[in-house]
């Protein structure tokens, strides 16, 4: 029950505090004195449209508070908790201010939110009546509510909603499911085409960067031979290699380190750079002899790229992009063949959640208990 309102420059209203007890409380005045507008802040205070005109003349902004006790009312407390909002003691407060310029903000018990959730909130709450009108009793929901009330079936009211929930969910499992079987159906030719074309193509990870390489060396092999042998040539050449100079640096040092011991750190820095060379040379010749024409493989790395390309080129651009494909066409073709398995156990449910005394076990895990209430009203 709302148990203080306060209200502060709305329309001619400078402040005003309402503090209201149990049962029927009564304000009257005469024609002008402010009881509509006591009305219209209730209703700002529930969400309805604000406007800069409820600001009073020379005032920044108008403010409305009310105060209210929820003690027994499980469902507000429902909702304010789903939305995160703490209650204590059983005391919700809802303010709603509005600027001069017409914005408005909201909160309840400190946490802001929208004048939609006030109204939600709201409506639960209070029940504004005009000359023409009883908000609240048009509503579906606060009918149910008003009638579970009265009848004192809140709690199986509850468990009815949750079993209903939990059918509609069952229900949206098998619509899925069963939607995307069909879809696999109609795209069954397709996906075994795409999974033929991709699996005979027996795909390796990163066999294209490979493939790449191995082509430009085959496509290459005479230039390739020119410049190694070049290297091999500067470094191990009988007249004028590297090596053949640095033996004879290697003597002069040799006999200069016998009259001064200290050159012999650079008689082992000239042992390293022998040692350096003479691998490389080895490696160059080693690399030259393994450089042979081969016409054959050349044309089978050629036939290779092309049909990755071509591959890559029709299912994603990529190697990574074709190997998700066919995993994922396989995928819904399995779904072919697991769907009817799948949704047995659903569609068991879906009937079952019709029936009374209901306990039920989902295949992933979810329990599921209800009543239903027949039209006498028993379980």
């Amino acid at each position: 029950m709302l148990t203080e309102l306060r209200i502060r420059n709305v329309a001619i209203i400078e402040s005003v505090t309402l503090p209201l007890e149990p049962g029927f409380n009564v304000l009257t005045g005469e024609t002008g004195a402010g009881k509509s507008i006591i009305v219209e802040a209730l209703g700002l205070l529930f969400g309805e449209r604000a406007s800069a005109d409820m600001v009073r003349t020379g005032a920044d902004k108008a403010t409305v508070e009310g105060v209210f006790d929820i003690t027994g009312h499980a469902l507000v407390a429902s909702a304010l908790d789903e939305r995160g909002i703490d209650v204590e003691d059983g005391v919700v407060v809802f303010r709603r201010e509005v600027a001069a310029t017409g914005r408005s903000r909201a909160w309840i018990n400190g946490t802001v939110v929208t004048s939609g959730v006030l109204g939600e909130i709201g409506a639960r709450l209070v029940n504004l009546h005009g000359q023409h009108e009883a908000r609240g009793l048009l509503e579906p929901e606060a009918q149910r509510a008003i009638l579970d009330a009265y009848a004192g079936a809140a709690a199986q009211a509850a468990r009815v909603t949750a079993t209903y929930d939990a059918l509609t969910t069952v229900r949206s499992d098998i619509a899925s499911l069963v939607q995307r079987r069909d879809a696999a159906a109609k795209r069954a030719d397709y996906l075994r085409h795409v999974v033929r074309e991709i699996g005979e193509a027996r795909i390796v990870p990163g066999e294209d960067t490979r493939l790449e390489d191995e082509f430009r060396r085959l496509s290459h092999v005479g230039e390739l031979r020119l410049h190694v042998e070049h290297v091999r040539g500067a470094v191990d050449d009988d007249q004028a290699g590297a090596l053949g100079a640095l033996a004879a640096a290697r003597r002069s040092l040799g006999l200069a380190a016998r009259v001064d011991p200290s050159l012999e750190r650079l008689r082992d820095m000239l042992e390293s750079a022998v040692l350096q060379l003479q691998e490389l040379a080895r490696e160059a010749a080693h690399y030259v002899d393994g450089l042979d024409v081969d016409p054959q493989r050349l044309a089978e790395v050629d036939r290779r790229r092309d049909l990755l390309y071509r591959l890559a080129k029709k299912y994603g651009g990529t190697l990574d992009a074709v190997v998700l494909t066919v995993q994922e066409s396989q995928r819904e073709l399995d779904l072919l063949d697991t769907a009817s398995l799948d949704l047995g156990p659903l569609r068991v449910v879906d009937v079952d959640l019709s029936s009374k005394g209901l306990r039920f076990e989902l295949p992933a895990g979810r329990v599921i208990e209800g009543r239903v209430l027949d039209r006498a009203g028993a379980g």
